[in-house]
């Protein structure tokens, strides 16, 4: 089969950030916002770099987190299985954004699994790492996400 699978992974991941964004959290939608997470990393895997495989690692984190919250004996240990896989990818281009919404990504899924400790630990790594992101565009982003973390627990 001959694919574009950088085609199919930017599709797969923008399909995750409609549903995230939306508001049906039902099991159905849940489950399609993880397979999207699986798609999109596999066509990353294929069509991209190390940079890649991390987002692709850090969406599935980030499905899972969310999916987790209505079904955690299912989810809650692959979201942060791949959050920690995100963590754990060093490579020497790694954007400074892309380390701190690393850390960001496990303050969450530490959230959602009611780990208070955990996310602690990894919002102030989080705050750290925002805090040595050099483009202030690309720290109001993460900043922002982490800021709604801090006020909705989730999402």
């Amino acid at each position: 089969m001959d694919h574009d699978h950088r085609a199919l992974a930017i599709s797969t991941y923008n399909r995750c950030w409609e549903i995230l964004d939306g508001d049906d959290r039902s099991d159905a939608v849940m489950d399609e916002l993880v397979g999207c997470a699986f798609t999109s990393r596999h066509h990353w895997g294929i069509a991209g770099g190390l940079q890649e495989v991390v987002i692709g690692d850090w969406m599935i984190g980030r499905a899972a987190a969310e999916a987790s919250i209505s079904r955690p004996a299912v989810f809650g240990p692959l979201a942060w299985a791949f959050a920690m896989a995100a963590e754990e990818t060093a490579f020497p281009e790694r954007p400074d954004w892309l380390h701190a919404s690393v850390a960001e990504g496990l303050a969450r899924v530490a959230t959602v699994l009611g780990d208070d400790a955990l996310r602690a630990q990894w919002l102030g790594e989080a705050t750290m790492r925002v805090a040595a992101i050099a483009d202030p565009d690309d720290r109001a982003v993460i900043a922002v996400q982490l800021d709604e973390l801090r006020e909705n627990e989730v999402r």
